[in-house]
């Protein structure tokens, strides 16, 4: 008769082999369906009760930011103010002493300081000539949240061109060269031109003994180099470059009162924006932190019932292993007596 101690074994070996793997296939299942709960919960929190804070967020920023870029503009015009001015009056203090060199000297500094269009755009004092030989004081409104502010560009340096009436076209003033450029008289030096007379927008000026007629344009603050007041050769020439200049300075005045203006309505604007922002990074992060901890609540509770539930099918699955090991295997077969010792004869 087969031993009955060898068949309890390999039946308690084949019941521990198919407890162990069923056991292994429902951790599997359970595994699985705590995946999905984790996909649930992402998808429950996906970020869309984020979206109304966030948009707020950026639009705030976006607001601030629109507005910051202007008034950077117009701090950096009225910062030259001061110097602009100063430019000017040395310039009339030339004109006033009969100084034509030093006149133009300062008319080539002061056109540097102002900038150029061409080069830089974003300057609100610059030279902004048009191929039409115009200098328009251009306005700009921004906007930004409920706030709309006009902040106008204004050439503060000076600057002409004369169509000429031979059409050759047009002569531009090269400051670099104190020379003219352009038309029939391009290369002609200022210290070279002579006779000048100007009535209205028509100029008539001699280079090399030949006379020569055209319509003026003035740009800025309309002030001529030297040579357009006849190097100050007389009393009137003199007074009629400090008018010009005198208007030049009424412009920079003008100009820096427009931008005073401005640059208060933009720092005004910039901090309540500034608030703004503020107020909506601190809700955008309220509600990032309270969805975080909401999600992470609900993926512990959710890994909480996995372990638990694994836990107790290993437990349930270790105390029927160890009742039937106990209960038919614990002790000799030959110091005991059982139900299988009757069943088997012994």
């Amino acid at each position: 008769m087969a031993d009955i101690s060898s068949l309890l074994q390999t039946q308690h070996s084949l019941y521990t082999y198919n407890s162990d793997n069923a056991l292994l296939r429902v951790k599997a299942a359970q595994a699985d369906r705590l995946k999905r709960e984790y996909e649930r919960i992402e998808d429950k929190y996906d970020g869309s009760a984020q979206a109304d804070y966030e948009a707020k967020l950026e639009a705030a920023v976006n607001a601030k930011a629109e507005i910051a870029t202007p008034y950077q503009r117009v701090q950096t015009a009225l910062g030259k103010m001061d110097d602009l001015r100063n430019k000017l009056i040395e310039m009339r203090n030339a004109a006033n002493l009969g100084s034509a060199e030093a006149f133009d000297y300062a008319y080539s500094t002061l056109t540097t300081m102002v900038g150029s269009s061409w080069l830089d755009n974003s300057l609100l004092t610059s030279n902004n000539r048009t191929n039409s030989n115009t200098w328009p004081d251009r306005p700009e409104l921004f906007s930004a949240g409920s706030y709309q502010i006009e902040l106008k560009h204004y050439f503060l340096g000076n600057d002409y061109s004369i169509e000429m009436d031979d059409g050759s076209g047009t002569v531009r003033p090269d400051f670099s060269e104190n020379t003219l450029s352009g038309g029939a008289v391009g290369g002609a030096k200022f210290e070279d031109i002579s006779n000048v007379t100007i009535t209205g927008d028509q100029i008539s000026f001699d280079v090399g003994g030949t006379t020569h007629t055209g319509t003026l344009h003035k740009g800025g603050g309309g002030v001529l180099s030297a040579w357009g007041y006849n190097n100050f050769a007389t009393a009137t020439d003199q007074d009629n470059a400090k008018a010009a200049i005198d208007d030049a300075i009424e412009r920079v005045r003008m100009a820096e009162t427009q931008w005073g203006i401005a640059e208060a309505q933009l720092s005004g604007a910039l901090s309540k924006l500034g608030l703004t922002q503020e107020q909506a990074q601190s809700d955008f992060e309220s509600k990032s932190i309270e969805i975080i901890e909401a999600k992470t609540a609900e993926k512990k509770a959710a890994k909480a019932r996995f372990d638990l539930s694994v836990n107790s099918l290993a437990l349930t699955s270790n105390q029927a292993t160890n009742y039937i090991q106990q209960m038919f295997m614990a002790q000799p077969i030959g110091q005991s007596k059982g139900i299988f010792d009757i069943i088997g004869g012994y």
